[in-house]
């Protein structure tokens, strides 16, 4: 993500994976890791859709690898 957004500031951090939510079961049940992904409220649009397609674009990627 940081190769598709540069300038963008990430904020990372490990989550609890007892907690009561589904990359937590996935993970456990599975061994499949996840991630959440938030934007703010007051994120402009052209932000959100920007970001949006770097992330697909990440994500296929990922997914390509993992055949």
């Amino acid at each position: 993500m940081r190769a598709e957004l540069p300038g963008f500031e990430f904020k990372e951090s490990p989550s609890n994976v007892g907690a009561p939510v589904t990359k937590g079961w996935f993970l456990t049940q599975f061994g499949a890791v996840g991630m959440t992904y938030e934007i703010g409220d007051d994120t402009p649009p052209e932000a959100i859709a920007q970001k949006g397609r770097a992330s697909a674009r990440v994500m296929m990627r990922l997914l390509e690898k993992g055949k």
